[in-house]
């Protein structure tokens, strides 16, 4: 998510760039809580038991409840922030507080990257950025499709591993 806010930050003025960012956020977290209320609580905790992240949230849930404990799991940027709104959704944590924390905890973390993202350009020349995308990107396919065949390798040999023993 850093790397998005860094790169509107790079594209647009910077009002306009922390605007499109925390829009973005607002959505974001709006319809990660409309899921989880959709799913339900015991779901939703029995999902966030088996992460390591959601252990936390969980966790930090337990021990302090209410805004501040919101707040806190939004303004660290240790809680992921979908797991946070699937767990308060699936609680019924009421909307308009959980919006105006999440949106006031997150909000420093967007505006500090998305002003990196305007700045970046004075510290980092462009030639330099341009070089190291033109590199990165073949440099991800060919490791992208390298590990498509790895993955269809194992496939077949499992697969013929299977047909041996059954035979």
């Amino acid at each position: 998510a850093s790397l998005f806010y860094i790169s509107v930050g790079m594209a647009f003025s910077p009002l306009t760039a922390v605007f499109v960012n925390l829009g973005g956020i607002l959505l974001e977290v709006i319809v990660s809580y409309l899921f989880g209320l959709f799913l339900g609580g015991e779901y939703i905790q029995r999902f966030l038991s088996r992460k390591k992240g959601g252990q936390k949230i969980l966790e930090l849930q337990n021990k302090r409840a209410g805004a501040a404990s919101v707040f806190v799991m939004r303004l660290l940027p240790v809680f992921p922030i979908d797991f946070v709104s699937l767990f308060l959704g699936g609680s019924r944590y009421p909307f308009w507080r959980y919006l105006l924390l999440s949106v006031l905890g997150i909000a420093p973390r967007v505006v500090l990257f998305t002003l990196l993202g305007d700045t970046i350009y004075d510290y980092i020349p462009m030639q330099l950025i341009v070089t190291l995308i033109l590199i990165a990107v073949p440099a991800a396919v060919v490791g992208l499709l390298m590990a498509a065949l790895v993955r269809r390798n194992r496939r077949r040999k499992a697969q013929a591993e299977e047909e041996t023993y059954h035979a």
